[in-house]
């Protein structure tokens, strides 16, 4: 059968490492050279990291195009290098399009571009961050569970389009706070069922199913037996024994009055005995008000239904996986034999002869039009703390005015496994939620204690009546519109091949992460093993070329610079104009342009309607045209600039102690003011 060739909970064997590295090997080349996958651990070092790119790219930028000036000797283009853009326009616009008016106009715009370079480096981020995962428990994270999670979880294709499923999001939905990143990884948890003897061995005779003891007691866990007691009159199913003893077999009609109460009994709910004394029994039962189930489990249609429960008796805790199957076919004309064999060999595949045996059978209930027929078996192991069901039904629909009057013929197949998967011993015994006399059973879903059924015992004797223990039905997921449709009238619909091999392909783990759900919920979160991913900062491979391709060419910037010594445009007009009218060294040649260890102070000097850049110490650089306009016709046109020191006494020095290359034309100054005014002349010498 599809489900019950695997008889223990055995994880995938994916190694834990090969698990994370399969995605990164699967990735396209490039995006490996795009993607964000080295880290920087903060966003301010990657910032730094761009800025410091983008800077160095204008450093590139801003020699290069200075080389170029003093290549082609346009000074004053590289003086409007350091100009705002204002300026640069009216320079470009006044020069035209000459040689220097171009190199301005180029040099600002790479400059400009070379600003927002970072800006670009932040555009490629893809995404920008790398994902980070640390190993926890489960119990350390437990604050970060919501108030209410969901214990129902449930997986369709409405769509029709498996690929579409993403079952690790919807089996780790709605359990944690939003923002909180989280995974399971592909491991397994330890299969420790604790069983004990049984009481009464499955037998025919005596009529005892399969059942798993958890305790000497007699407390345990079986099929609920609604399939096999469906007369009103209280008949039963009689069960054979198969040759070797390891299963229960049974064949019988079903009277036409009876299939439409036959189709209403719900099909998956485990049977929990608290003792060996079946008046004190609880089924594990759907909620109506919240599990689908409750109606899925009835009447026909394709689904399947997975759940982890656990039964606590005392300080004794049991954890079971349960998986319910059923599949179905309906028809309102009679089915083909191919059909139904080709239904029947899908489910028993492992079972060679069954098919062709329940085949048979099926058309025979289709023949008789009135009754139907149920057949099956029920398994007790072979593993430990393991029980089978599997079921066919051919079922004849009929009105309820007339029983000879067949509406639709129904096939339908379940298949049920029920396995201990742990078994602990908690500190504290349950509590019952309400003071009660009588025999009563806490209620519980996705860990949280919902009601007591104290209202509702209906056990026979009521003597010493007390608090049984607990059931919760910690996590469960419904899967429908998947394996197929249960409305159709063909088995290639009712149970596609595509929904089949999903299934096969997924089942594993979907019982992991279930089992995981449900121990975080309604069990001991320390067996839980998930990693917590956090985004941490990353750049590209190719981020970190771009990264450094800038400071690449500000090092041949540098080093071309350093090669030519191009003197006066590599300085600023600051340097230049200090250098040339010896402020800063009076005894170094003009040629040598550099750094000022101890650069002049240089302050704003205003004399009536003239104002003048000078130095703390009295002298002052300005022009021959200085103070001179239309109202002083006789200043030559000639414009010399000069520096002037000023004496103790007030008077102003001579200029000849300064190598000045230049002549100097005669003014005149009065005693009046340190400043050169018309009437002082000055003598070049």
């Amino acid at each position: 059968m599809i489900l019950n060739h695997r008889l223990s909970y055995t994880p995938p064997d994916v190694p834990l490492e090969s698990f994370y590295a399969l995605s990164a090997v699967m990735q396209p080349i490039h995006s490996i050279f795009i993607d964000s996958v080295i880290s920087v651990k903060e966003n301010v070092v990657k910032n730094i990291l761009f800025r410091a790119s983008a800077i160095a790219f204008q450093y590139a930028i801003f020699n290069f195009c200075a080389y170029a000036a003093y290549l082609t000797m346009e000074y004053t283009s590289f003086l409007m290098f350091v100009e705002d853009y204002i300026q640069r326009i009216f320079f470009i616009t006044s020069q035209g399009m000459n040689r220097g008016a171009i190199l301005v106009l180029v040099f600002t715009i790479s400059y400009t571009l070379a600003n927002m370079y970072d800006t670009l480096l932040w555009a490629l981020d893809a995404p920008g961050y790398v994902i980070r995962s640390q190993l926890v428990n489960g119990t350390s994270i437990s604050p970060f569970l919501i108030q209410n999670p969901s214990y129902v979880n449930i997986i369709n294709d409405p769509k029709h389009d498996l690929d579409r499923i993403d079952v690790n999001e919807t089996l780790t939905s709605n359990l944690f706070k939003p923002g909180f990143n989280f995974s399971f990884p592909p491991s397994s948890y330890i299969r420790k069922p604790e069983t004990t003897t049984p009481l009464r061995l499955m037998n025919a005779t005596d009529g005892v199913g399969p059942r798993i003891y958890v305790d000497e007691e007699g407390c345990g866990v079986s099929f609920g037996q609604q399939l096999l007691g469906w007369t009103t009159d209280g008949r039963t199913c009689p069960l054979t024994e198969s040759s070797d003893g390891t299963l229960l077999l049974w064949y019988c009609n079903i009277p036409g009055t009876e299939s439409t109460r036959y189709l209403q009994q719900p099909v998956g709910e485990p049977l929990v005995w608290w003792d060996d004394d079946y008046d004190k029994t609880t089924y594990v039962a759907p909620v109506r008000s919240d599990n689908p189930w409750a109606s899925f489990s009835t009447g026909g249609d394709t689904a399947v239904m997975k759940q982890v429960f656990t039964l606590t008796k005392g300080t004794r805790r049991h954890t079971f996986l349960q998986t319910t199957l059923k599949v179905s076919m309906v028809a309102k004309n009679l089915f083909p034999e191919a059909e139904i064999l080709s239904m029947l060999g899908k489910i028993y595949s492992n079972n060679p002869g069954l098919p062709e045996l329940y085949t048979k059978r099926c058309l025979e209930a289709q023949a008789d039009g009135v009754n139907s027929s149920t057949m099956g078996f029920l398994v007790q192991g072979p593993a430990e703390g393991y029980i089978g069901w599997s079921s066919t039904e051919f079922v004849n629909i009929v009105s309820e005015n007339n029983e000879t009057d067949r509406l639709d013929g129904l096939l339908r197949v379940l298949d049920i496994t029920l396995e201990l998967v742990r078994s602990e011993t908690i500190a504290e015994p349950v509590e019952p939620l309400v003071e009660c006399n009588l025999w009563n059973v806490n209620q519980a879903t996705g860990g949280t204690v919902r009601w007591n059924d104290c209202y509702k015992s209906v056990a026979t004797n009521q003597t010493n009546g007390a608090f049984l223990g607990q059931i919760d039905t910690s996590a469960v997921a419904i899967i429908v519109d998947v394996l197929g449709d249960g409305k159709n009238d063909t088995s290639a619909v009712a149970l596609s091949d595509a929904g089949q091999n999903w299934y096969i392909f997924n089942r594993t783990w979907i019982d992991q992460l279930l089992m995981s759900r449900a121990f975080l919920l309604g069990g001991d979160a320390g067996t839980v093993n998930m990693f917590v991913h956090h985004n941490e900062p990353a750049i590209s491979y190719l981020q970190l070329l771009l990264i450094l391709v800038p400071f690449i060419l500000a090092l041949a910037a540098f080093t071309l610079m350093l090669k030519d010594k191009p003197g006066y445009y590599k300085s600023s007009l600051f340097v230049s104009l200090a250098t040339t009218t010896h402020l800063g060294k009076k005894d170094q040649p003009c040629e040598t342009v550099g750094y000022f260890k101890h650069p002049p102070n240089l302050v704003l000097q205003k004399s009536t309607d003239h104002v003048r850049i000078g130095t703390e110490d009295g002298a002052y650089i300005m022009s021959s045209r200085e103070g001179y306009g239309s109202k002083h016709a006789d200043v030559e046109e000639e414009v010399q600039i000069l520096v002037v020191p000023e004496r103790d006494d007030g008077s102003v020095a001579s200029s000849s102690g300064f190598k000045e290359s230049f002549p100097l034309s005669p003014v005149t100054a009065t005693s009046a003011s340190p400043l050169l005014s018309p009437g002082t002349k000055l003598n070049s010498s």
